[in-house]
C-alpha cells in the first residue's frame, strides 16, 4: 500500500510540476485565468463575489474579490447583467494581460516576487455599495521549486538504487562501493551487510549439471 501510495504522490508532483512549467512559459505571450463566480441578491441588495487563479508574467495570483450593490438601478442592471453568463468556473485566456488582471493593479510592494494586498473600496459613485479584494502574488521560480522537491527526492531514491544493484552485480558493497569478492558477508570499511554472492552450479564427473 505504501508503494502504490508513494507512486501515486510522485506522478501527481510530476503532473503538478509540468502544469507550472508549461504555465511559465505561456506567460511570455498570453495570460491564463480561471475564475469561479457565486452572486445572491434581491431588488435592493447584491452580493458578487469572484475567486480566480491567474497566471501572468508577474507570476501566480490569488484572489478573492466581492462588490456589493445596493441602489437598486445599479442592483437590477448588474442583476440583468450576471443574467447573461452562469456563475461558476470558467477558464480564460488574455492576449493584453494588463488589462485584465487583477494582479497587474496591486498596489502592495512586491519583495522577491512576492506580494498580498488587502483592500477595501467603494464602489462606482452613485452605487452605494462597496467592495473589498485580496490578492496574494506568488513568483513562478518558487512554485516550480516547491513542486520539484518530492519529484528530486525521487530521482535521487531511483539512483541510489540503481547504484546500489550495479554495485552488487559487481561484487562490491552497495553502500560504499568496497571490493568485497575477497569478503564476502558484512563489509569491513562501512559494516553494511553485503548480498551473499550467487553459488556457481557445478558438473560431475561425467560433466553432468548440478543444483
Amino acid at each position: 500500500m505504501k508503494r502504490v501510495l508513494y507512486w501515486c504522490a510522485l506522478i501527481s508532483s510530476l503532473a503538478v510540476l509540468a502544469m507550472l512549467l508549461t504555465l511559465w512559459i505561456r506567460t511570455a505571450s498570453v495570460c491564463d485565468k480561471a475564475v469561479f463566480r457565486h452572486h445572491h441578491g434581491h431588488a435592493a441588495l447584491l452580493d458578487v463575489t469572484n475567486w480566480s487563479i491567474e497566471s501572468s508574467y508577474l507570476g501566480v495570483g490569488f484572489l478573492r474579490y466581492r462588490s456589493v450593490y445596493v441602489n437598486r438601478d445599479e442592483v437590477r442592471w448588474r442583476t440583468n447583467m450576471l443574467s447573461d453568463t452562469k456563475d461558476g468556473f470558467r477558464w480564460r485566456v488574455y492576449d493584453h494581460p494588463q488589462f485584465n488582471l487583477s494582479t497587474y493593479y496591486i498596489r502592495a510592494p512586491r519583495r522577491f516576487g512576492f506580494s498580498y494586498e488587502n483592500s477595501s473600496r467603494g464602489t462606482a459613485e452613485g452605487t452605494g455599495g462597496f467592495g473589498s479584494r485580496r490578492v496574494l502574488l506568488v513568483p513562478h521560480w518558487f512554485l516550480v521549486a516547491l513542486a520539484a522537491v518530492f519529484p528530486s527526492f525521487g530521482a535521487a531514491r531511483l539512483a541510489r538504487r540503481w547504484r546500489s544493484r550495479r554495485r552488487a552485480r559487481q561484487g562490491l558493497c552497495p553502500r560504499c562501493g568496497y571490493d568485497l569478492r575477497g569478503a564476502p558477508g558484512v563489509c569491513p570499511e562501512c559494516g553494511a551487510a553485503a548480498p551473499l554472492p550467487a553459488p556457481s552450479p557445478t558438473t560431475t564427473d561425467d560433466g553432468a549439471m548440478m543444483p
